[in-house]
């Protein structure tokens, strides 16, 4: 149904996210959660919020809150010093991206952080940067190469042009893949020296399909 509606023209797109607002509301629900890329085709819900019966949610701020707690116990489990820690954001310049990069960067926590995203995102890049004020390194770059300099890589875009293979990766990378299906490469599961974490919250009596 995604891949139906996602490559409609941007109206008829909204008009299809907002009809199914409107099921969930005769159905009785007063909050509807947009999951996947339905906040990407719908600007983050901003385009059908004024049409919508609903309150809209798209789940990013909590994606970030799971994501600073999995560095926390990755942080605690390698024993490592923060200034030890390169960190990389691949999808910077995303929806969840520039939340994540401007908390990250506004702990001031990691002595390197390099926000990287597709070319036609550089300017956006840029302006995450200039909000964000730190003494600490901040790079911006377009080059997947540049995630050799990171030790703990965030994936955060489903973009066909940002796969993370092992060409990319330095050893001893972690890489927290928040994407689904995957952005990393299957070559990088027979890699012992590299590891890739899915973010994944599970709850009692909800099944989800991701693997164990």
């Amino acid at each position: 149904y995604f891949r139906k509606i996602f490559f409609l023209t941007g109206n008829s797109r909204v008009k299809k996210i907002s009809e199914a607002s409107g099921l969930a509301h005769k159905l009785g629900c007063s909050t509807v959660g947009l999951g996947a890329l339905l906040p990407s085709a719908s600007k983050g819900g901003s385009a059908i919020a004024d049409k919508s019966v609903n309150n809209i949610t798209t789940g990013h701020a909590f994606t970030v809150a799971i994501i600073e707690e999995m560095i926390n116990k990755l942080h605690d489990m390698l024993d490592s010093r923060d200034e030890d820690i390169s960190i990389a954001i691949l999808g910077a310049a995303g929806l969840t991206g520039e939340s994540l990069s401007g908390y990250i960067i506004s702990r001031k926590r990691f002595k390197k952080v390099y926000l990287i995203d597709r070319p036609d995102k550089r300017h956006n890049l840029g302006k995450i940067v200039s909000r964000n004020k730190s003494e600490n390194t901040i790079e911006i770059s377009t080059s997947l190469k540049d995630l050799k300099k990171a030790n703990l890589i965030i994936i955060l875009t489903s973009s066909a042009s940002c796969i993370v293979t092992e060409d990319n990766l330095s050893a001893g990378t972690v890489l927290i893949d928040d994407t689904h299906p995957r952005n990393t490469h299957k070559s990088l599961a027979d890699r012992e020296d590299i590891l890739v974490l899915d973010v994944v919250v599970t709850a009692q009596g909800i099944r989800n399909n991701f693997p164990k």
